[in-house]
This record gives C-alpha cells, sequence and structure tokens, in this order.
C-alpha cells in the first residue's frame, strides 16, 4: 500500500492540476480584452492607423470571441516580451492577428489539458493493475511478508544463494 502512496498523490495532484486548466480554458477572453489593450498600450505598443478607434474594442471583442482569458493574456504576454516574430513589433496587432496569436496559445493549453488527462488516466490504469484484486492475494501477500519477518528476527538466512561471507 505504501508502494501506491506516491502513485496516487500524483493522480491527485494531477486531478487538481486539470481542474485549474479546465477551468483557465472557459471562453472569457471579452472579459480581460481591455486590461491586455491597456497593457500594451503602457509598454509603448501603438494601435495601428488602419483600426478606427470607434470600432476598436467591437473588432476585438468580435475577434477573440469565445477564447479563453489565459490564452488572450498568454497571447499579451508573448507579444510584450517579443516572442512571436512579427514584422511590426512596435505595433499592437490587428484583431484577426491577435485572434490567431491567442488561438495558437489556446491549442497550446487543450494540449496541454489533453496530455495531463492522458497521464493522469494512464497512472490510474497502472495503479488499478498494481493492487491485488481480491481479498486472497491480499492475505496470501501478508503471510508471505510475515514469514519473511520472522525468519529475519531469528537470524535465518532468506536469501537464496545462502552466502556465508554476507551473513
Amino acid at each position: 500500500m505504501t508502494s501506491n502512496l506516491p502513485m496516487a498523490s500524483r493522480i491527485s495532484t494531477l486531478d487538481r492540476e486539470i481542474s485549474i486548466a479546465a477551468s483557465n480554458l472557459k471562453p472569457k477572453a471579452e472579459e480581460v480584452l481591455p486590461q491586455c489593450l491597456r497593457l500594451m498600450l503602457n509598454v509603448g505598443m501603438t494601435l495601428s492607423p488602419a483600426i478606427d478607434q470607434a470600432m476598436m474594442i467591437d473588432a476585438y471583442r468580435y475577434a477573440i470571441s469565445g477564447l479563453p482569458a489565459a490564452a488572450l493574456q498568454k497571447a499579451t504576454e508573448c507579444l510584450i516580451k517579443g516572442d512571436i516574430e512579427r514584422t511590426a513589433r512596435w505595433c499592437i496587432p490587428i484583431p484577426p492577428e491577435l485572434a490567431a496569436i491567442a488561438r495558437d496559445e489556446a491549442t497550446s493549453m487543450y494540449n496541454d489539458l489533453r496530455r495531463m488527462q492522458e497521464t493522469r488516466d494512464t497512472l490510474k490504469d497502472i495503479a488499478a493493475r498494481a493492487q491485488p484484486k481480491d481479498e486472497a492475494s491480499k492475505t496470501r501477500v501478508r503471510a508471505l511478508i510475515a514469514a519473511t519477518k520472522t525468519r529475519s528476527d531469528v537470524g535465518v538466512d532468506s536469501r537464496p544463494w545462502g552466502c556465508r561471507l554476507c551473513r
């Protein structure tokens, strides 16, 4: 049972990480859009002159609708750090370009979530196969462990090779 304890804790940790990742992937990008645009403006990026200022927020909201907020935040972070190859790094991307960058980040996050779920499912399968299935198996294993303990307490060498130098 103690050998399965690390496996159980790994599964529990993965379950927590999966629930956090799944909650981060809910489509809420419209809520964080003003913060992300403001952040890009505050670091010196400018808006494209091709975007009508009056329709700007509506255009960005329409482009990113249905995307996770975490993906838009990650895209904003990558744009500010210069991690994304673009010709006009000084300019905030136009709505379709920002949506494409955020969509790529969302795809990466969905793939990470799927990998975590597959890992958890694999660990659960391994844990299920590792544990004795019935009470008879558990009793037999307990008897073997008890027999080994009593033999070592008495001083009988339980090693099959019986090396006299190792005694």
